[in-house]
C-alpha cells in the first residue's frame, strides 16, 4: 500500500509539472533549468548532412555540424529576416540569456556546439542548413538542476545510448515539439516514454539531481 501511495504521489507531481510547463510555454518556452562546457574533435567537412526544418514560432535546436564561423550572423545567414530572438540557457542563473535582433547589446555573439538554443522564427523555413566539420567525441559538464546540452551529430540515435553515461544523476529529459509548441517529458519514473530517439538538429533539457555530472558523447560508439 505504501508503494502505491508513493507511485500516486509521483504521478500527481508529474501531471502538475506538465500543466505548469503548458502555461509557461505559451510565452517563453521555459524548461524546468541548463549548462555545459565541452571539448571534442572535428574531422570531416560535411555539406548537406546537417539540414532540418524550422517551424514558425519557437524551435529548440542544436548545431549538428561545427561551423567554421560560429557567429550568430554567419550561422543564421540563410534565415536572416525570418527570426527575431534566440534564447540560450544560463546554468548559473538558471534563466535564459536573450539575444534580440532589435537590441544593440547582445549577451552572446556565437552559437556553440555544446549548447541547445531556442530560436524564434517569424516564418517557417524548410531546409535550414549548418555547414562545417562533423563533431567528434565530446564531454559536456552538467550542473545540479537544469542543463541544455546539445545533440551535436548529423544522425538520429536512441537517447538511452548516451543518457546511460549519466545514470543515477538525472531524472528528466525534455524535448520540444515545434508543432504543438510544448515539451515532451521523458521521466525515469514513468513506465511509458513519449519518445525514445533524438534527431539531428534537436535541442534538449536535462534535470541533474547530483552536484555535477559529465555527459559523454562517443561518436564511434554512437554511430
Amino acid at each position: 500500500m505504501a508503494g502505491d501511495s508513493r507511485t500516486a504521489v509521483v504521478m500527481v507531481v508529474l501531471i502538475a509539472l506538465v500543466l505548469v510547463l503548458g502555461i509557461f510555454t505559451r510565452f517563453f518556452p521555459q524548461p524546468i533549468n541548463a549548462a555545459g562546457s565541452a571539448f571534442g574533435t572535428a574531422s570531416l567537412t560535411i555539406e548537406g548532412l546537417c539540414i532540418f526544418d524550422l517551424a514558425a514560432n519557437w524551435n529548440f535546436i542544436s548545431l549538428c555540424a561545427e561551423p567554421l564561423n560560429k557567429t550568430v550572423d554567419s550561422v543564421t545567414q540563410s534565415i536572416s529576416g525570418d527570426y527575431d530572438y534566440i534564447l540560450k540557457w544560463n546554468e548559473t542563473s538558471q534563466a535564459y540569456d536573450l539575444y534580440s535582433i532589435y537590441a544593440t547589446s547582445k549577451p552572446f555573439n556565437e552559437l556553440e556546439q555544446n549548447s541547445s538554443y531556442f530560436l524564434h522564427m517569424t516564418d517557417s523555413h524548410t531546409g535550414f542548413s549548418v555547414s562545417g566539420n562533423t563533431t567528434g567525441s565530446m564531454n559536456i559538464s552538467l550542473v545540479n538542476k537544469w542543463n541544455s546540452p546539445s545533440w551535436p551529430y548529423e544522425f538520429a540515435r536512441d537517447v538511452s545510448r548516451y543518457m546511460g553515461t549519466i545514470n543515477g544523476s538525472w531524472e528528466y529529459l525534455l524535448k520540444w515539439d515545434a508543432t504543438a509548441q510544448s515539451y515532451s517529458l521523458y521521466s525515469i519514473y514513468a513506465a511509458t516514454k513519449p519518445f525514445t530517439q533524438i534527431f539531428k538538429g534537436e535541442g534538449q533539457f536535462m534535470y541533474i539531481n547530483a552536484s555535477s555530472a559529465v555527459l559523454v558523447y562517443n561518436r564511434t560508439a554512437l554511430s
